[in-house]
């Protein structure tokens, strides 16, 4: 084998190998010439006559052999060294050397493994194989076929993360009973991530197309490489000193686990967790999920996923508050029908309507009395003149009773009308104010105005040209401007 010394065998050949069946011990040449001929023997008489040798083995069946030993003794191995000479073929295999300071090994990992490994590893790197011995036989050498490719360490990388995870867990910092909800509708914003990775560009984007007219607090920070937890802690305790942000967003854009590996460090899962503002932790893609996540109050799966997060739409505030407009509208006037139905089936008879009847049923007794002998008229008379006072008696108590009663309806409706509208109508004011406040127009009317080039609103100074062309959005009009020069953001 390459790199090995013909005068020290390998730490495996110590081992005790299986014997090959069929296979003759060779003699040394004096021992052969000694037992060529005895004294007395027959000259023409040979050692093959005597005892027949086994049959030679063929290369390839010796091949056979060797493989089947060194595939039975080296299953599973694990190996660790330097990688060289990575081949990467067309049909997906690949075929690297492994190394160190004194043998290498030839190796193959096949397709289904290394689609698999996540990483893209390159000469140089070290690391841990593990995997079987193998004889490729048109060649008569031996190959490591490996099944596992780590980094060599990882694995003491990932013990430590999850005996972080498990004592984060024990002290309740990743319980979801402690993660807070987020403000529904915040102003103001902090974010803290690199100023020139991608993810400050998308959540700004997001944020101005969701909701515009929100403010923006930027705490910049390192979010790879050693000193890159201390500049994140550092980032969160700004924005908490400030005390002006209502959420916090942190995270960066997706990475390899080494440029993610800023959001796995203790003191930056601590830092998170004891912010005083709700947090939501943004870190690489949706299949990444750092330490950070674990204890945030809440885990976007992108940065431009935290903005969206953050704030609801523009779009659907204005819908919700007009579906309440239109529900307490409803409410409003189906309360004032319903009264006006219950005033209404209160009804009393005036007094003219209560002598008309009398006089009505008093003409049907007359008709009634007309068709009576003469005689009967004064005793039919007598008889209901008594009725007739009860009937007046009656209608004079009954008309200013029902009359009260009348009244005193008619001021509770208006008492409960007094109660109900000037409420409802703070209500209304309330969603109104709500609403004009969220129009950017307001903005407008404070001073402040839109830059914009062509219709694009211009967020930054970052790629404006001296003699380009912009025109100014105002409260009452709009301005073409040029620009002159670009200025450092302290005015100077």
């Amino acid at each position: 084998m390459a790199g090995r010394s013909p005068s020290k065998p390998p730490a495996w050949a110590t081992r005790s190998l299986p014997a090959l069946p069929g296979l003759a011990v060779a003699r040394p040449p004096e021992a052969e010439a000694t037992t060529a001929r005895r004294p007395g023997a027959d000259p023409a008489e040979t050692p093959t006559e005597r005892a027949p040798r086994a049959e030679p083995l063929s290369v390839s069946a010796l091949t056979a052999r060797i493989k089947a030993t060194l595939g039975a003794s080296f299953s599973g191995v694990r190996v660790s060294g330097e990688l060289s000479q990575l081949t990467v073929a067309a049909s997906g295999h690949w075929y690297f050397t492994l190394v160190d300071a004194g043998a290498a090994l030839s190796c193959v990992m096949f397709r289904g493994v290394a689609s698999t490994l996540g990483w893209a590893p390159a000469a140089g790197t070290v690391v841990e194989l593990v995997g079987d011995i193998d004889v490729y036989a048109p060649r008569g050498s031996y190959n490591l076929i490996v099944r596992q490719l780590r980094r060599a360490g990882e694995g003491d990388r990932r013990a430590q993360l999850e005996a972080l995870k498990r004592r984060l867990a024990a002290e309740g910092l990743t319980d979801p009973a402690r993660k807070r909800a987020l403000p529904r509708h915040p102003r103001v914003i902090g974010v803290a991530t690199s100023p020139t990775g991608a993810a400050l560009h998308d959540i700004r984007r997001v944020l101005q197309e969701r909701l515009p007219g929100l403010t923006l607090i930027f705490a910049p920070c390192q979010v790879q490489g050693a000193d890159a937890p201390a500049s994140i802690v550092r980032a969160l305790r700004a924005l908490a000193r400030d005390g002006r942000a209502e959420l916090i967003i942190v995270g960066r854009g997706g990475g390899s686990a080494e440029d993610l590996a800023a959001f796995d460090e203790e003191a930056v899962a601590r830092a998170i967790a004891a912010s005083p503002i709700p947090t939501i932790s943004a870190v690489g893609h949706e299949v990444d999920v750092s330490v950070a996540d674990l204890v945030a109050d809440l885990r976007a799966a992108t940065p431009s996923h935290a903005a969206e997060l953050a704030v609801p739409a523009r779009a659907a505030l204005l819908a919700t508050l007009n579906r309440s407009a239109a529900a307490l509208h409803g409410a409003a006037r189906r309360d004032l029908e319903r009264r006006r139905r219950r005033v209404q089936a209160v009804r009393v008879p005036t007094p003219a309507l209560v002598i008309a009847r009398a006089h009505a049923r008093l003409d049907g007794l007359r008709a009634r009395l007309g068709g009576l002998g003469a005689a009967a008229v004064p005793l039919r008379r007598r008889q209901l003149q008594p009725r007739a006072e009860r009937l007046a008696r009656a209608a004079a108590t009954l008309v200013p009773g029902r009359r009260a009663r009348v009244e005193v309806l008619r001021a509770r409706l208006l008492r409960r009308a007094a109660e109900l509208l000037p409420g409802r109508r703070a209500r209304l004011g309330a969603l109104g104010a709500e609403l004009l406040a969220l129009d950017p127009r307001r903005v407008l009317d404070r001073g402040y105005a839109l830059v914009m080039d062509g219709d694009k609103v211009v967020l930054d100074a970052a790629g404006r040209a001296p003699g380009e062309a912009l025109t100014l959005v105002l409260r009452d009009g709009r301005l073409r401007v040029r620009v002159e020069a670009l200025l450092p953001p302290d005015g100077g």
